[in-house]
């Protein structure tokens, strides 16, 4: 190749190769212009993940508090079974052991019944197929038993409870999509209830206690199903209750609860129709004119509110049960919410509830196949967290987006196909959530965290050619997206940033075939220029860049009996090639390497690690010679089967960079230690990392040193201090 085409420049999503050129750039536009940029959404903290087990087949349940304490409980069951559970609250949002508990029939819907100074007197109870309302309480040891009830000619299911008319006695209301009309509860004496009907012809599957006159008496809005409506029913006093107001409805619905959600002092309605949460805004006259429809991206079976974020505004979060997700719409003002966050996924889930306890705010949700999951906010960042941002976390890197010392997380979302960033506050707790939609799924992540408040984030995967770059101003909120071909699949890419540039140098090294090449990439008057060299090797194997003291890809080569390392230096004029070390085998091995400054001294060692069906090995290759190491009580040698098992960095304050290893067999993270001046190596545990996918390894506070990883088993963000 001449050099005149080596040194060309290469539009932003342009790789310079003339058969590509015309579908690159149509592909380069589709990236840069289809993306879209989610607002800052202050999530303050609501993240902290934890999961238990509990009795299997239980499908829903509620926050109790059967013992008076501090802390909240939970009532787990199942409406096709006679069989409970109890779960006992403790401090933080941890859970003690469970009580299983035999029930004497079915219970489809409890409810806790409050009174006029929001206590809990007890809890209102419906089972279907028992034909039966009332309310059972809870002993001290957290058994339930059934206080009072009532029989039903059809299925109650729907219940609600309110004191209605400000006497202080809480009355029920129990309707049902096989239920004719509504039936009001009210106690005739301490052990036996007494019911009135409103509005026999109609069926209302949902049904809710709101305020229509502002007279203190509670009003009724129900939902026909036969007219597909609400109904509003005004109570003049002394139960009487008439049908005053129906507002058609487009379309069915399949929820219908009332909360103030703006804080405002009047009841709002809250509805589930179709793929959408549709809120009816009370007001003074209770005209409900203000009508607004947030469209979800899944299915919502369920919505719950709660100040989840701790701003004092009132969120929503929902279940889609067929796709087990959980997404929460944190609320920006009195009328609108940010767009959804996607907090996780698991197959089997069927109810979500919020819960408070003792300082602790959380949801919690019930898996059928026996896992309950708790997220809730952390009162610090500690050296041990489960985190959750999103359903699938995969390549995962740090940066410190006010160069305060304080790092931030950013994470591809394999779910979702998005970056995702979180800043953190001065006390270390996640604060902020940002978004931005990708054109791929990738690997791995390369952070320029040069410049405070702007950051440039480079997507790709190994063996891949597509680099896509994400330009962050997290000052100003502005995002922009752009995409690099490597020339081959790459093999390593590495930053190098240069003094008065706004943009690091992008070196690759990459493979076509059985040969290898590099390539680095300028940013100059909004295009990229790249440099190629794409005949740095043959017989290629596998390979490592690195920059100091010159950007060099060290490469091995195999041609059937001797493999053979050798380096090449990028950009450098005249002989570029030399050869290092070469080892004779009529094996075949699986090969990787990492090259480096190892041990401080600013001298690159080149560590590899070969390993097949019946041998392992490693070689150590350095300026003080080559050497093999073989297994031992202070060397472990590791299959290496992808190089993102790889992370060179700090594990200790004031350490140099170290080369630590993740051991998919045993699930493990290594840190090698070289001595004896670079040609030895001692493996030291830094601790068990169940489930990794992607890490890296960083003092994610100021007293210690972290693994941070995706984890692939919980689905979550783990952070675990690192053990030595």
């Amino acid at each position: 190749m001449k050099k005149e085409d080596m040194m060309k420049p290469l539009s932003a999503g342009k790789t310079g190769l003339k058969t590509e050129r015309s579908n690159i750039k149509l592909l380069f536009f589709a990236v840069l212009f289809s993306s879209e940029i989610y607002s800052q959404i202050p999530i303050n903290g609501f993240c902290r993940y934890y999961n238990f087990s509990v009795q299997p087949e239980m499908t829903q349940f509620l926050s109790i508090n059967y013992n008076n304490d501090s802390y909240t409980d939970l009532f787990l069951y199942n409406p096709a079974e006679k069989k409970a559970s109890v779960l006992k609250g403790e401090s933080g949002s941890i859970f003690g052991g469970e009580i299983k508990l035999n029930l004497p029939f079915e219970l489809s819907n409890v409810i806790p019944m409050f009174d006029n100074r929001s206590r809990v007197s007890g809890y209102a109870f419906t089972s279907r197929k028992n034909k039966t309302a009332g309310v059972l309480k809870f002993q001290k040891s957290g058994t339930p038993f059934i206080e009072k009830e009532i029989k039903f000619n059809a299925y109650p299911d729907n219940i609600i409870s309110a004191d209605v008319d400000g006497s202080g006695a809480v009355k029920l209301a129990v309707t049902g999509g096989a239920f004719e009309g509504i039936s009001l509860l009210s106690s005739k004496s301490n052990f036996k209830l007494e019911f009135s009907a409103i509005e026999k012809n109609n069926l209302y599957p949902y049904t809710v206690f709101t305020e229509l006159s502002n007279d203190g008496f509670i009003d009724i809005a129900a939902y026909n199903l036969i007219q597909n409506s609400i109904e509003f029913f005004y109570n003049s006093g002394r139960n009487r209750f008439s049908k005053v107001r129906t507002v058609k409805l487009d379309e069915r619905i399949s929820s219908l609860t009332s909360t103030d959600l703006n804080l405002d002092n009047y009841s709002d309605l809250i509805l589930l129709q179709g793929s959408a949460i549709k809120v009816f805004y009370g007001d003074s006259a209770s005209s409900y004119y203000k009508i607004r429809t947030f469209e979800t991206t899944y299915h919502p079976d369920k919505v719950i509110h709660g100040d989840f974020n701790r701003d004092g505004r009132i969120d929503l979060a929902y279940l889609d049960k067929s796709e087990g997700i959980v997404s929460i719409l944190f609320c920006r003002d009195e009328f609108n919410f940010y767009k959804e966050i996607i907090y996780f996924s698991e197959k089997g889930l069927k109810d979500i509830t919020p819960f408070y306890s003792r300082f602790v705010s959380g949801m919690a949700a019930l898996n059928e196949n026996g896992k309950l999951i708790i997220i809730s906010n952390p009162g610090s960042f500690t050296d041990g967290e489960d985190l959750v941002f999103s359903p699938r976390p995969g390549a995962i890197n740090y940066f410190d987006y006010t160069n305060n010392g304080i790092y931030d997380l950013t994470f591809i979302d394999d779910y979702s196909k998005t970056l995702n960033f979180v800043t953190r506050d001065n006390a270390g707790i996640p604060q902020n959530f940002y978004s931005y939609n990708l054109h791929s799924i990738y690997s791995s992540i390369a952070v320029d965290d040069a410049h405070p408040n702007e950051k440039i984030f480079y997507c790709y995967t190994h063996g891949q050619k597509l680099i896509e770059v994400v330009k962050a101003d997290f000052k100003n909120n502005k995002f922009s997206g752009n995409v690099i071909y490597s020339p081959g699949g790459i093999e390593d890419l590495k930053l190098k940033t240069e003094q008065g540039k706004n943009e690091a140098i992008v070196y690759v090294t990459y493979r076509s075939g059985s040969s290898a090449g590099a390539a680095y990439y300028l940013f100059k008057d909004f295009r990229y220029i790249v440099s190629d060299y794409p005949d740095a090797a043959e017989n290629y194997e596998t390979g490592s860049l690195t920059l100091m003291p010159k950007p060099t890809m060290y490469y091995w080569q195999f041609d059937g009996k001797d493999y053979s390392l050798s380096k090449f230096i990028i950009g450098k004029a005249g002989a570029q090639k030399e050869s290092i070390f070469k080892l004779s085998s009529n094996e075949k091995y699986s090969l990787n390497s990492f090259s480096a400054d190892l041990t401080g001294n600013e001298t690159n060692i080149t560590t590899a690690f070969f390993h097949n069906d019946i041998n392992s090995f490693a070689h150590i290759i350095g300026s003080n010679g080559a050497k093999k190491i073989n297994g031992s009580n202070l060397r472990k040698i590791i299959k290496i089967n992808s190089p993102t098992q790889f992370y060179l960095g700090e594990t200790r304050l004031g350490g140099i960079k170290k080369l630590n290893i993740y051991d998919e067999e045993t699930t493990t993270l290594y840190r090698l230690d070289f001595i004896e001046e670079g040609r030895n190596f001692i493996t030291t545990s830094l601790g068990e990392a169940n489930g990794l996918k992607s890490y890296f390894i960083k003092n994610m506070n100021s007293r210690n040193y972290h693994i941070v990883y995706s984890n692939k088993v919980k689905n979550s963000i783990t952070v675990k201090q690192v053990d030595k």
